[in-house]
């Protein structure tokens, strides 16, 4: 499966904001939403978070590194590929082919791949149960949803409610994200702001406006 720095970097978002969430009694689904709502609040508020992760899609596409996200703006780094979006600007990298592209990061024909991962948080039925790896959310949407994301799973610290991992469906196959390293707010601006400097000598290609 090859994916581009565009669409990896849409993918990953994606992924990082499925964070959680399955059918059960009111009082375990109204916890398991607060739950929810509490690590989104540290994944995408204000304040921002970074994380290194461990992305697996069936065993046929493999990656890691590290991500940095606040609000609308990211930054992730990998062996290969890189990006920096601030909000108005998304420049993807391709270190082995020297190669940037400028996008818009709010155009929705960015990427045809990131149109495969749809969800509406309300579109899910929430529960929650207690494992040995930590407390794992689940989602399974409701009936005559348009999302194509239709299960996903979460495993949250217990201590702070800090992702863990996450495994989430779409049509008929699974993706597997392991995180490590996450850290809740402190995220200066400045991480996502692109470093021309650092890619002068780069192929530049200005897709823009996508």
């Amino acid at each position: 499966m090859r994916i581009t720095t565009t669409r990896r970097a849409a993918v990953l978002l994606m992924l990082f904001a499925l964070l959680f969430v399955g059918k059960a009694n009111a009082n375990n689904a109204q916890e398991a939403r607060k739950m929810f709502d509490r690590t989104w609040k540290m994944v995408f508020g204000p304040e921002g978070c970074s994380l290194n992760y461990s992305v697996n899609i069936i065993g046929i596409y493999k990656t890691q590194g590290s991500i940095a996200i606040k609000g609308k703006k990211q930054h992730f780094v990998e062996k290969r590929y890189c990006a920096w979006n601030n909000g108005k600007k998304l420049y993807s990298v391709d270190l082995k082919k020297k190669k940037v592209e400028l996008h818009n990061p709010q155009s929705p024909k960015r990427d045809k791949y990131a149109s495969k991962f749809t969800y509406a948080l309300n579109d899910y039925n929430y529960s929650w149960t207690k494992s040995k790896e930590g407390i794992v959310i689940t989602l399974n949407t409701k009936k005559g949803v348009d999302s194509s994301v239709k299960h996903a799973k979460v495993v949250l610290n217990p201590k702070n409610y800090y992702p863990v991992s996450l495994h989430i469906k779409v049509a008929f196959f699974w993706a597997k994200v392991y995180i490590t390293n996450f850290k809740a707010g402190n995220i200066s601006d400045r991480l996502f702001d692109y470093p021309a400097a650092r890619f002068k000598d780069y192929i530049f290609k200005n897709c823009w406006p996508d």
